[in-house]
């Protein structure tokens, strides 16, 4: 089972990605949170995915991933971003996203790509 974190400011797109990743076998929604201090203080060593808005109210979601990484170094990062700036994406590949993907791309290609990733794809 794949434990996963949303951290998304945007609740009604974060519980309709924790719907469907519900739904899904393998993956079951351990923590959401809508900030990156609420993310910080929820975050616990059970969390293996997390998806991770690039723009939160009260930092980044770059901050984010150090923060897991060092929790769990195996736990597998995805950003959503609405951001068309290549260089943050680029950031977070750098502190430790395994992919960044652009929020136009809709909840399903979301949980699509995170089944791909969590099979080491």
């Amino acid at each position: 089972m794949n434990n996963v974190m949303l951290v998304e400011d945007h609740a009604f797109f974060r519980q309709a990605i924790a719907f469907l990743l519900d739904r899904e076998e393998g993956f079951g929604v351990i923590v959401q949170a809508g900030t990156l201090a609420e993310a910080r203080r929820l975050l616990n060593k059970d969390v293996g995915v997390a998806v991770v808005d690039l723009t939160l109210p009260d930092g980044s979601g770059i901050e984010f991933i150090e923060d897991l990484r060092n929790l769990n170094p195996e736990s597998i990062v995805l950003i959503l971003t609405a951001s068309i700036d290549p260089e943050e994406g680029g950031q977070a590949v750098q502190a430790g996203a395994a992919k960044v993907l652009h929020k136009s791309a809709g909840i399903v290609e979301i949980v699509e790509v995170m089944k791909k990733l969590t099979a080491g794809q």
